[in-house]
């Protein structure tokens, strides 16, 4: 099974198409149908796919969707027993408000021992590393912090703290829910007020995943 072939059966089971994959990627169908014909993906934007289908870049070279650097907590390589979760860094297309995910090259993904991981109730694919953005969530989480974001989690919870698109920014933020269907955001640190999203406006805000960690569970 080549690349092409594997984000395919991967897009048909997580029900996208390469429409989807092309607008999530910034690139027309034109160069998405040049790479279905020449039967390969583009170095420069091999890491972007993988992201976009919570897979990595050796699932989709060679199939195989463990990351082949992963490390224990005493730095011994330990691939059977650790998940790598990827760092990245996100932030918005100012022309279409899509999320996109770039990997931080130079961090190391962080290491988690997959039977926690499996304890929670996670899935691995759905997992990320980030740099808390800001400090309007002090005194839980300082800017800077680094933070775990489970993909999987997209249905609000009241009072948990979510990644969220908030119009053309990232923020982290406390959601509570509204009677009317809508969200109130609100910042941990009482300097920042906050602010109501009624349900019918809604699409200013995007709910990327809950913060789940942050050097210890939240």
């Amino acid at each position: 099974m080549n690349e092409i072939e594997r984000v395919q059966k991967e897009l048909t089971s997580i029900q996208k198409n390469w429409a989807d994959l092309a607008r999530a990627l910034g690139v027309t169908d034109q160069v998405v149908y040049n790479w279905r014909s020449r039967a390969r993906i583009p170095k420069g934007h091999q890491v972007k796919v993988a992201v976009f289908l919570r897979k990595s870049v050796d699932w989709l070279l060679t199939g195989d969707n463990i990351p082949r650097q992963t490390e224990n907590y005493r730095g011994e390589p330990d691939q059977e027993k650790n998940a790598a979760i990827p760092r990245l860094k996100m932030y918005v297309d100012t022309e279409n408000y899509h999320i996109i995910y770039d990997p931080l090259v130079e961090k190391k993904p962080q290491s988690f021992r997959r039977n926690w991981i499996h304890e929670q109730g996670w899935k691995e694919k759905d997992l990320i590393c980030v740099y808390a953005p800001g400090d309007s969530m002090l005194p839980t989480i300082s800017d800077g912090a680094n933070l775990m974001i489970n993909r999987g989690e997209t249905t609000v919870l009241d009072g948990k703290v979510y990644a969220i698109r908030f119009g053309r920014e990232i923020r982290v933020k406390r959601l509570y829910l509204r009677p009317d269907g809508g969200f109130t955001v609100r910042s941990d640190n009482p300097g920042f007020d906050p602010v109501e999203v009624p349900a019918n406006q809604l699409d200013h805000i995007a709910i990327i995943g809950r913060v789940v960690w942050q050097s210890g569970l939240l």
